[in-house]
């Protein structure tokens, strides 16, 4: 019987897929823009029942930018991203992966003000027309959106509600002030209370 042996097998495959061709799989990711630009447009759900009810409410105030990009895969993708850059631009070298399983759906936040509200108000008309069409979107959210993400499940909880998602990916999670804090803390600067 031979001897075990931890050395990998080569084979052209590996030989394709090693850590020095990686800048040259990111040029051709960045460069494919060119050649197959994106085609989303800006997205007004059909489904505005939450933010309806947000707004009846006597509140006010822009909520996101929600663009799609089309394809034929029967599972969405929602993008949450952070503050910078916007959250198309956080997946942009995902973007070819994403599309293979279906639409891709980014909130880019307002520039001028903020309301966790309206934006979980979005997230309900969002979710609710997609489940209307048999679709269960998988929901990404990056730093601060996925903060937002956490907040509209627990919002989701407190109802007793189970949205009608495939499933939550967290990049990098900022759940809170305690998240940050610690580090503002260890870099010198002021406590958070007095910013």
């Amino acid at each position: 019987m031979p001897a075990l042996s931890f050395t990998p097998a080569q084979s052209w495959y590996a030989m394709l897929h090693a850590a020095p061709l990686r800048p040259l799989h990111t040029l051709m990711r960045t460069t494919e823009e060119r050649f197959r630009p994106s085609s989303a447009s800006v997205y007004l759900p059909s489904i505005m029942a939450a933010q309806r009810a947000w707004r009846s409410r006597g509140a006010a105030g822009p909520g996101a930018t929600v663009t799609r990009e089309p394809c034929r895969g029967r599972t969405p993708t929602l993008v949450l991203g952070g503050f910078v850059p916007d959250s198309a631009e956080q997946v942009f070298l995902l973007r070819r992966f994403l599309l293979q399983a279906g639409d891709l759906f980014a909130l880019n936040y307002p520039r001028e003000s903020f309301c966790v509200d309206l934006l979980c108000a979005q997230l309900d008309d969002l979710v609710a027309e997609l489940a209307a069409r048999q679709e269960r979107p998988i929901i990404f959210g990056v730093s601060f959106g996925a903060g937002l993400l956490l907040e509209w499940l627990q919002r989701k909880r407190r109802a007793g509600e189970s949205p009608a998602i495939a499933g939550v990916v967290l990049v990098s999670p900022v759940a809170g002030v305690a998240d940050v804090a610690d580090v503002v803390a260890r870099s010198g600067s002021p406590p958070l209370s007095t910013l």
